[in-house]
């Protein structure tokens, strides 16, 4: 059945999500359409947005990363899921996931690139106000796996960790986007007491680094955790291998001045990150990207030179 322009655009319009089509051949990649989910939104009318670039949904709180990925995507034509904060008619922030592709014509990408746009405003505040908590959750013996929370740091554990993982790598399998996984460590660390109340333990240091690690892993779909004893992971759900390059390399800086501004007992250590990104497919795991920055993160470690804070690795299924 041959469905009419007509027919498809009343679709679009009486859709639940939020609908936008821009053209991305004109300077500020223009919005041509809008459907009423969408601009009820945002607040905005028809005649407001007529003439728009996108560039008004990438509010002041979204992620440099997500800026990046957004405008990239758009610019190569190529699809993208990211979570931006955006700015309403009334000058509140709400936080936007937008699944975005452009619009196959004769079998290639043309000149409309189509955004469903979901607020996430309420999951993302709640991720947030989680991460940010100062209280330690205590876990009840014998109960740790049924718990979500590392009750030092006040992180995600290991088993949540896992958990949403899986999940991503369906998702971002039925969406054919890439996924990266961050593990962080500080070479050296083994060498502090567990704890200590005259001197620097690592008890101490894993809070350091929870606190500054919340600070980078703040998109919607970003999870940070503690993986083990002295190290953490991150996931990021979309994210391909040259912005996960450059969210390592700002993570690590950050990382270190933080070391380097707690004490004279870490001026001779240094955080070191091993990084794993990979496209999903079916018949693979999320374990294996796991693996591959786990092995990653030891050729970091193990490393003398100071040259090599970040391993990367992208894992190809071919």
């Amino acid at each position: 059945m041959n469905l009419s322009a007509e027919t498809l655009m009343a679709a679009l319009a009486s859709c639940r999500d939020g609908i936008v089509v821009t053209d991305v051949s004109t300077p500020k990649n223009e919005m041509v359409f809008a459907n009423d989910a969408f601009r009820n939104m945002l607040g905005f009318s028809e005649l407001e947005l007529r003439g728009l670039g996108t560039r008004f949904l990438l509010g002041k709180k979204t992620r440099p990363t997500a800026g990046h990925t957004f405008r990239r995507a758009i610019n190569e034509r190529i699809p993208c899921l990211v979570t931006v904060s955006a700015t309403k008619k009334d000058g509140n922030e709400i936080w936007l996931e937008i699944s975005g592709a452009p619009v196959i014509e004769n079998g290639r990408p043309g000149d409309l690139y189509l955004g469903v746009c979901r607020d996430v405003t309420q999951r993302t505040l709640a991720i947030e106000a989680l991460l940010a908590t100062d209280i330690a959750i205590e876990v009840p013996v014998g109960a740790e796996d049924t718990q979500t929370i590392d009750p030092l740091t006040s992180l995600y554990n290991r088993s949540f960790f896992e958990e949403y993982a899986e999940r991503e790598w369906a998702t971002m399998l039925r969406q054919h986007l890439p996924i990266s996984i961050f593990m962080i460590r500080v070479k050296g660390c083994e060498n502090l007491p567990q704890a200590s109340t005259h001197q620097l333990s690592l008890n101490h240091l894993l809070e350091l680094m929870a606190d500054n690690l919340r600070q980078q892993f703040r998109r919607g779909t970003d999870l940070v955790a503690r993986f083990d004893r002295d190290t953490f992971v991150g996931i990021a759900a979309g994210m391909g291998w040259e912005d996960a390059e450059v969210m390592a390399g700002s993570t690590v800086d950050r990382l270190n001045r933080a070391l380097k501004q707690a004490g004279p007992e870490l001026m001779d250590m240094s955080c070191r990150m091993g990084v794993a990104t990979a496209v999903p497919e079916e018949n693979h795991q999320i374990d294996e990207i796991i693996a591959s920055a786990q092995e990653a993160l030891n050729k970091a470690v193990a490393d003398d030179t100071n040259n090599l804070t970040v391993a990367m690795s992208t894992v190809d299924f071919s």
